[in-house]
C-alpha cells in the first residue's frame, strides 16, 4: 500500500480512537475500545511490515565514502 496508504490508515485509526474514548467518557464506549486497540495493533504491524520491506531493499552503507578513487584522501594540514 506504500507510505501514504498507510497514513491515511492511521488518520482513520486516530479518529476512531478519538471517538471510542469521547464515547468512553459516557460509558457506552468500553465494549468499542478492545476492538478499535486490535485495528490499532493491526495497523502498528502492517507499519512495521512496510518498514521492514523498506530497509531490506535498500542499498548496503560503504565505507568508501571518505575516499578518492579508491585512495584514502589526504589531509590538508600537515603537522
Amino acid at each position: 500500500m506504500g507510505g501514504f496508504g498507510t497514513a491515511l490508515l492511521a488518520l482513520a485509526v486516530t479518529v476512531l480512537l478519538v471517538a471510542t474514548a469521547a464515547v468512553c467518557l459516557v460509558g457506552a464506549g468500553l465494549p468499542v475500545a478492545p476492538a478499535a486497540l486490535r485495528v490499532l495493533h493491526a495497523l502498528a504491524g502492517r507499519e512495521r511490515a512496510r518498514l521492514g520491506r523498506q530497509v531490506s531493499t535498500s542499498p548496503p552503507h560503504t565505507t568508501t565514502a571518505h575516499t578518492t578513487a579508491g585512495r584514502p584522501r589526504r589531509c590538508s594540514h600537515r603537522p
